[in-house]
């Protein structure tokens, strides 16, 4: 069957725009706006784009011309296109997986950036290794030593931005020591941040 439906087909009705799916006819619609007996098609370069309101539970209105919506008002975050923006502060997130034999960079340094992480799972593929995350090639240590048995694996605690389990210093790599032989697995959610 074709897209489409005829009213009174025998006599040459209306046209009516329909999707034909299996043999069923669904209908299409075009949206306009307005008040009563006022029909706006939405176009947003004629000033007419559809106007949306945003709603607590409760119905009231969270955003006017007086007092626009803030992002993350009331400590609350929305995530846009791996963006959270929470407080007016946006962050956006990222996610580093690396396999490691050795001592190494599990995030590259970024300039004049802090790297916050926010989640990360660890796990060795071989045999009983260690493994231990440090501020760049020679700071300090960010947490405990895990030993881990052959696909063992450790998750830490997640947390949700802006908060972060752990950063870097400005500008430094995050690097796991590792010891013994063999490969571990890790994967890390985190963002780079301003020094400050």
């Amino acid at each position: 069957m074709s897209d489409n439906v005829v009213s009174n087909s025998g006599t040459g009705g209306a046209t009516f725009a329909t999707d034909d799916i299996g043999g069923v006819h669904y209908p299409r619609s075009k949206m306009v706006w307005g008040p009563d007996g006022t029909a706006n098609d939405t176009d947003v370069t004629s000033g007419k784009s559809l106007p949306i309101q945003l709603r607590s539970s409760a119905g009231t209105e969270l955003g006017t011309n007086s007092a626009p919506i803030q992002v993350g008002d009331a400590g609350g975050s929305i995530t846009i296109d791996g963006t959270v923006t929470n407080g007016g502060s946006g962050k956006t997130l990222k996610r580093a997986v690396v396999a490691l034999t050795a001592t190494g960079d599990v995030i590259a340094a970024v300039t004049s950036k802090k790297l916050k992480i926010y989640a990360f799972e660890i796990q060795s593929r071989n045999d009983t290794m260690t493994v231990q995350f440090r501020d760049g090639a020679s700071g300090s240590t960010l947490g405990l030593r895990w030993g881990l048995n052959t696909r063992e694996l450790a998750i830490s605690g997640v947390t949700n931005p802006p908060t972060f389990l752990f950063t870097t210093s400005a500008g430094t790599a995050l690097q796991a020591v590792i010891t013994g032989t063999g490969t571990i697995d890790i994967a890390t959610s985190y963002w780079d941040d301003d020094a400050s």
